[in-house]
């Protein structure tokens, strides 16, 4: 048995906190939890929800969301008509009091659905039910049928964000054109080394900082983190070991022995900083996705640019990393879009960058009875 104290240095050893490291063949049985391991979300359907509805909400649920909470509700009022809202039990208020990230996730479930349906011949109209982002109903969906368009849907099943260290080399120009065409007025990059990079660096590390002091924030971090292989399997959401890049024996350890204490230690802090700053210093340059408006539609859409570009970029061996804490955080969020040059308000950050080795999705997913109701 580990005593107390030789735990406490096991965890500085292993690497507390997000600290990623590769697990060699030989601890390849250490591994936990991940996404194919566990029955599709679209099989276990509610009563009344077809085959096909369940195929396309669970492409749609394949989108990203902050601590991978997963917010997003969906009620079937009528064969072509949905209402899509959130769950406030699956609300991230220490980083996200306005639901504005909320809103973006949103945004990223209903384009996946949109390209979903597309291919079955229907056009989704969606229509705001409200401006109020913490209210319960937030969009009305409604097909319409039009022609089939061609999309490639594995890129859902196979999205997902690259929290690894990047070669730090620029986009090419012609890969940077592919990502900009579906909204060229809402992206923005700024390639390694320039004054913009450098600016988004700096504030994404200073505010990552000011979270980690924070204890509402680490707090609320710690309770979407599963720690053990049960509750991965029971939730279905949040943030495992494997989805958090630890792997071998350190996940092994840390699946078995750690809790939410340890997330509000010191250590875990520190060295949750120390793999921020790994990142940050590794990367080809910072995309940035803006809105149209301030008004609850707008960020919606531009959660929907956001989804349409990492999937595209999945298609180019482009990793993308969101980390838009200097959006979550003051003064850096009142000021991004001016030091920026922009017009609009920045609503993403983006850390990206080539990876020779696209891995496969680890984070989890609810199946379709958590969220969807007729």
């Amino acid at each position: 048995m580990i005593q107390p104290s030789g735990r406490r240095a096991f965890l500085r050893n292993a690497g507390a906190g997000v600290l990623a490291l590769g697990a060699a063949p030989w601890l390849a049985g250490c591994g936990g939890v991940v996404r194919d391991d566990l029955a599709d979300p679209s099989v276990a359907r509610p009563r009344g929800v077809s085959t096909q509805e369940a195929e396309w909400l669970g492409l749609a649920a394949l989108a990203p969301s902050g601590h991978n909470a997963q917010p997003w509700t969906v009620r079937i009022v009528q064969p072509g008509r949905w209402v899509i809202g959130s769950s406030r039990e699956r609300w991230l208020p220490a980083v996200d009091p306005d639901n504005r990230e909320l809103l973006l996730s949103v945004g990223a479930f209903v384009e996946n659905l949109s390209l979903a349906v597309g291919t079955k011949g229907y056009r989704l109209q969606v229509a705001p039910l409200t401006d109020e982002s913490h209210a319960a109903d937030l969009l009305d969906v409604r097909l319409t049928p039009i022609e089939p368009v061609n999309y490639p849907l594995e890129r859902m099943r196979q999205r997902c964000t690259v929290r690894a260290a990047l070669p730090s080399r620029p986009l090419r120009a012609k890969d940077w054109e592919a990502l900009r065409a579906h909204a060229p007025e809402q992206v923005f990059y700024y390639q390694v080394g320039s004054r913009q990079a450098e600016l988004v660096r700096t504030a994404t590390l200073e505010a990552n900082r000011g979270q980690a002091a924070r204890d509402d924030s680490v707090r609320e971090l710690a309770a979407w983190i599963r720690w053990r292989d049960t509750a991965a399997r029971t939730l279905r959401n949040g943030l495992t070991p494997e989805a958090m890049g630890i792997h071998g024996l350190t996940g092994w350890y840390v699946r078995h022995f750690y809790t939410p204490a340890d997330v509000l230690t010191a250590d875990f802090r520190r060295r949750t900083l120390e793999r921020v700053t790994e990142q940050l210093d590794h990367n080809g340059g910072w995309i940035a996705v803006t809105s149209t408006g301030p008004r609850l539609a707008d960020v919606v859409a531009a959660g929907r640019v956001f989804e349409r570009l990492a999937l595209e970029a999945l298609a180019l061996g482009i990793a993308v990393h969101p980390m838009s804490q200097a959006l979550e955080e003051s003064p850096w969020s009142e000021h991004m879009s001016d030091e920026l040059g922009l017009s609009e308000a920045v609503q993403f950050l983006l850390r990206v960058g080539y990876v020779e080795d696209y891995p496969r999705p680890m984070s989890l997913r609810m199946p379709l009875v958590r969220f969807v109701t007729v």
